[in-house]
């Protein structure tokens, strides 16, 4: 992808958000939170999508779990005017639709893809183990003007987690695709 919006570091430290169209920033403020999230306006040719590429440190990874919960709300509000370019977020948000920090952000007014289209409990994690991935807690929420009409998980070699692959149509208008991969 030619375009790069990137504050990755090793292992699963940071994030990226790599696009096939120019990125400008977004305006959306982020959270600095434990991994470097980052956030762009991606200037396709039907017109701008809002992205924040997240990944909320799972409680087990830091000396305050209550900062999950914290990071998980203070993510970006929703796209809710018309006017305003549709909305994701995408990551590893290292919740499920059962988490209740989760609930929380998804009735401020942004949709689960995968819960959208009926797939909200595929397993995105762990695929490095010997049992197929069981939590899924690698997401796209979606606002505004984008509606998904699919939901596909893929393997990618080298992390622990399946790729999430999300077929959106933005304005009513022919689907488009997004999709994450979720760091090692």
């Amino acid at each position: 992808m030619p375009f790069v919006s990137s504050r990755a570091r090793d292992a699963a430290g940071g994030t990226a958000l790599l696009a096939r169209h120019p990125l400008a920033p977004s305006g959306m403020v982020l959270r600095e939170g434990v991994f470097a999230q980052v956030e762009g306006r991606v200037l396709a040719p039907g017109g701008p999508v809002d992205v924040v590429v997240a990944h909320p440190a799972a409680p087990v990874f830091r000396g305050d779990p209550t900062g999950w919960a914290q990071e998980i709300t203070d993510l970006p509000p929703p796209a809710v005017s018309p006017d305003q370019p549709p909305r994701l977020v995408v990551g590893d948000l290292d919740a499920t639709l059962d988490h209740r920090p989760l609930r929380t952000l998804l009735a401020r007014g942004w949709d689960d893809a995968a819960d959208a289209v009926g797939a909200g409990l595929r397993g995105t994690w762990p695929t490095d183990r010997t049992v197929p991935p069981f939590a899924a807690i690698d997401h796209v929420l979606v606002s505004g003007r984008a509606s998904p009409v699919g939901v596909l998980t893929r393997d990618l070699p080298g992390t622990d987690h399946a790729g999430l692959v999300v077929t959106l149509a933005v304005d009513g208008g022919r689907p488009g695709a997004t999709g994450i991969r979720p760091g090692p």
